[in-house]
């Protein structure tokens, strides 16, 4: 039994994807590791108060940017991946020239308005304009998204995964060293946020200069090309109602993730609570790294296996989820064990922190669990399914957060993170075991000879 077991793990970490996930995973490694250092830096030399202030201003952001968000970066994924499995340059091709013009139009518009709704809302419901200028610029940070999810789309779907981890590391790396000199000059939290548009700036530049050798290679089209190329309206049509229920499922969990910080920094009479809850948060998501590569290289692998048929995308969805959920759990033992090490030598001035990391320590393994579950809902075309259980949860959670918070603080957040990960995916699992019986299940048992 043990050496079955042995050997059907030994062929799945032989698979392609399995050495796909640990190309993104060492990379992500990188990341996280630089993104350990910079935090350090930053909770250490801002302070919890002013520390505070960055996480209220980038969530103000996170809100804002719902609205520039239609699912674009993951409807691209999946489009170009099935255009890719079927040698179709056509699609291929409408499906970026979509992307190219929707993008532009939502920047101009949404990004814009935005922009200029920030500051009156910072001032309106926190009575710190600060918080809305900052975040205006957490907006337009994310109105430049373009060429950079452009390429490294390009990249992971032809996985050219070391090309992708080098811009990703590479540019992450530089932008680090940017915003630490500048944090270390006295910029503040405005060297944070600044430095964050800086880094989006130069990647941007950097995955343009790519993606022109793309074209000049013959691999990709040109971005005039694109603009100029006249998409059929039934594909239009398509794209939008396919890439909008992505959206409206992506928004909605991150307005879950963002209304209940937005609604304790309205509570709170400071904001040094929430960088205590921050540091909490960063720290327990650090397990991440291995979840996090595995949920992207999902995004194209599903359709792909869905060719050979249900039965073995559900398969492999499973097999999947077991062993994310093991390694997660590998990885998060230790960190548990090793956090009041870790918060009282990195973090001196966060201990009132370390309550929330253990009672925030279920948080990895939630996520780990549900790794798969976008993309199946994607890949099965059910995403109205998963907007009704998005839109179920925010309607349940919602009323019951804020009473949360108002009686409990930081401990109510706390549980409202929880519940708000741990709902939609019992009701996504719930769904997909009643769906798999449908669709892999023989309709009628065999009658016997």
């Amino acid at each position: 039994m043990f050496a079955h077991t042995h050997q059907r793990l030994r062929f799945a970490l032989q698979h392609p994807f399995a050495r796909h996930s640990a190309i993104l995973q060492t990379a992500g490694i990188i990341s996280k590791g630089v993104g350990i250092l910079t935090g350090i830096l930053f909770a250490n030399l801002l302070g919890p108060e002013d520390y505070g202030l960055y996480a209220l201003a980038t969530a103000l952001a996170a809100f804002l940017n719902v609205f520039q968000e239609f699912g674009m970066g993951h409807a691209i994924v999946n489009l170009l991946a099935r255009a890719e499995a079927r040698s179709d340059r056509t699609e291929a091709r409408d499906v970026l020239a979509y992307f190219l013009k929707t993008t532009v139009a939502i920047g101009a518009t949404a990004g814009v308005a935005g922009m200029l709704v920030a500051p009156f809302l910072g001032e309106r419901w926190y009575h710190d304009p600060m918080v809305g200028w900052y975040a205006a610029l957490g907006v337009l940070t994310f109105a430049l998204t373009f060429f950079v999810p452009l390429v490294t789309t390009l990249q992971q779907i032809r996985r050219e995964l070391v090309p992708l981890a080098v811009l990703e590391t590479g540019s992450k790396i530089i932008g680090a060293a940017v915003t630490v000199a500048w944090v270390l000059l006295g910029g503040g939290v405005m060297a944070i946020i600044g430095g964050q548009f800086l880094l989006m700036a130069g990647a941007s530049i950097a995955a343009a200069f790519i993606y022109r050798r793309y074209v000049r290679a013959g691999t990709a089209v040109g971005l005039g090309d694109l603009w100029r190329t006249r998409v059929p309206w039934p594909k239009i049509s398509y794209y939008f109602r396919f890439g909008f229920l992505i959206a409206i499922s992506k928004n909605i969990l991150k307005i879950n993730q963002t209304v209940p910080l937005l609604m304790l920094g309205a509570v709170l009479p400071t904001t040094s609570g929430l960088g205590f809850f921050k540091v909490a948060f960063t720290y327990v998501g650090l397990p991440l790294v291995v979840a996090d590569p595995i949920a992207r290289l999902l995004n194209d692998q599903f359709p792909k296996t869905e060719v050979a048929g249900n039965s073995k995308l559900f398969k492999r969805f499973y097999q999947i989820t077991g062993l994310t959920l093991l390694m997660e759990l590998v990885v998060l033992l230790p960190a548990i064990v090793l956090a009041p090490v870790l918060i009282n030598a990195l973090f001196p001035a966060y201990g009132p922190a370390l309550p929330f990391i253990m009672a925030l320590s279920p948080y990895p393994l939630l996520v780990a669990g549900g790794v798969g579950l976008a993309a199946m809902f994607r890949t099965l075309n059910r995403m109205r399914v998963n907007v009704a259980i998005q839109v179920f949860t925010l309607l349940t959670l919602l009323p019951l957060s804020w009473y949360l918070i108002n009686a409990s603080a930081i401990r109510g957040l706390v549980i409202a993170t929880l519940l708000f990960t741990f709902v939609p995916n019992f009701l996504s699992f719930a769904y997909f075991w009643w769906l798999r019986r449908r669709l892999v299940a023989p309709p009628f048992p065999a009658v016997p000879a």
